[in-house]
């Protein structure tokens, strides 16, 4: 053979070589039905033909029942107990193998066989088990009409077990496999389009959230950037300045009764009645704000007064710097101070006024928490959509590898190479 015509030899079974039948996934049942219909025709002959056999058996069998229980004793002379006792195992016998061959209905519905296969297999061990003793008084009075029973019971029993063999070698169950197959693959294609669709509704989802946030994010720009906003922050800022201003003023005030402190605390030991004294030494600042009398110029004289003459004992240098503060302390200095703390809280609560008259801070701070909670949703969701990809991605390998089982088994039962779509 020459090196050309071995090509042609080789291009001609290349051309001969089939290809794999296409098959789209929704049409596999139909295909899989038209294939397998030859198989299940088959099967159900030769299932009919058991299931003829096994009812001529049964009939057979009960014919052999019926002779048995019909029989009669030929020794007349057997006592009248044994009599007693082989008439009492014989209806039990009986009764016995009727109730067995009752429960052999070889179902119509092939999907009721494995169970009918099951049944009968329980039956016929718990028979079995039952009737030996009865079987032996049965040959010890009819030995010939008694033998023949278990030998029709082993030909029903034979029947059933070649019925279940005929189907364990036919391609039904392999068939029933695929269908299995197919079926499993449905649910995943069904679980990734639900799986799909909510997908698209959290992407719908998404791109409405985020029109919302961008809504917002320049809704918020302009209320930020806005003339009553600016004036809110001024109106903030000038109430911090006054609140500083009022704190040092409250301060220096704070600081002057710390420094005559020792020395009021020994007044007001010589003076334990005087409640003002004593008002003042515990909250200064308070009770200056409410003497209206400002009882306490009469104080800081009678504490002046008592350290001059020595009734109040202080260091030398302490002496001085307490005098001194005191000397501070007059009249002038307190209605300074009242008048500017006055005036100090009456411009705050004016601020405080106007603040609250404008309702801007209200509306940002609203539509800032408002943002907050898109944008934690927004996040909620992306992390929803990466969850059900990764799912999505799970089951389209699931899926790749089912088809590639089902074209294997397709190609394993049939004989045929098939591609599905």
């Amino acid at each position: 053979m020459g090196f050309f015509d071995f090509l042609k030899k080789f291009q001609s079974r290349e051309e001969t070589r089939k290809e794999p039948e296409k098959i789209v996934f929704s049409e596999i049942n139909n295909w899989l039905d038209a294939r397998a219909n030859s198989v299940f025709n088959e099967l159900n002959q030769k299932l009919n033909n058991f299931k003829e056999q096994i009812n001529q058996e049964k009939q057979n069998l009960n014919e052999k029942i019926k002779i048995l229980q019909e029989a009669q004793i030929k020794n007349p002379n057997i006592p009248e107990r044994a009599k007693q006792i082989m008439e009492g195992n014989r209806k039990i016998y009986v009764n016995k193998i009727n109730s067995f061959l009752s429960q052999i209905n070889f179902p119509e519905n092939s999907n009721q066989i494995p169970e009918f296969f099951l049944v009968f297999n329980n039956s016929i061990n718990e028979l079995d088990k039952n009737i030996v003793k009865n079987h032996h008084v049965m040959e010890e009075f009819f030995l010939e009409k008694a033998s023949v029973i278990p030998q029709g019971i082993k030909k029903i029993d034979y029947s059933v077990k070649k019925a279940k063999e005929t189907i364990e070698e036919s391609k039904i169950n392999y068939i029933n496999k695929i269908k299995a197959g197919i079926t499993n693959t449905n649910n995943r294609i069904r679980e990734k389009e639900k799986l799909n669709e909510e997908t698209n509704f959290l992407n719908n989802n998404i791109k409405k959230q985020i029109d919302e946030i961008k809504d917002n994010e320049k809704n918020l720009t302009e209320l930020e950037n806005s003339e009553e906003n600016k004036n809110f922050l001024n109106l903030i800022n000038e109430k911090e300045l006054l609140e500083k201003e009022i704190s040092y003023a409250k301060g220096k005030i704070l600081h002057s009764f710390s420094e005559i402190e020792s020395a009021f605390k020994k007044y007001v030991k010589l003076n334990q009645e005087d409640k003002i004294a004593n008002s003042y030494l515990t909250s200064p600042l308070a009770s200056l704000i409410e003497d209206k009398e400002l009882e306490i110029e009469k104080i800081i004289e009678k504490i002046i007064s008592l350290i001059i003459e020595n009734k109040i004992e202080l260091k030398d240098k302490k002496r001085d710097k307490i005098l001194n503060e005191l000397g501070r302390l007059d009249n002038s200095y307190f209605i300074s101070f009242l008048s500017k703390y006055d005036t100090l809280n009456e411009n705050i609560n004016k601020k405080n006024s106007e603040i609250e008259k404008l309702k801007i801070s209200e509306e940002i701070a609203s539509l800032k928490n408002k943002l907050q909670q898109e944008r934690i949703n927004l996040e909620k969701n992306k992390i929803k959509i990466e969850k059900i990809e990764k799912e999505i991605s799970s089951l389209n390998l699931e899926f790749a590898k089912s088809i590639k089982n089902l074209e294997a088994e397709i190609k394993n039962v049939f004989e045929e190479e098939v591609k599905i779509l």
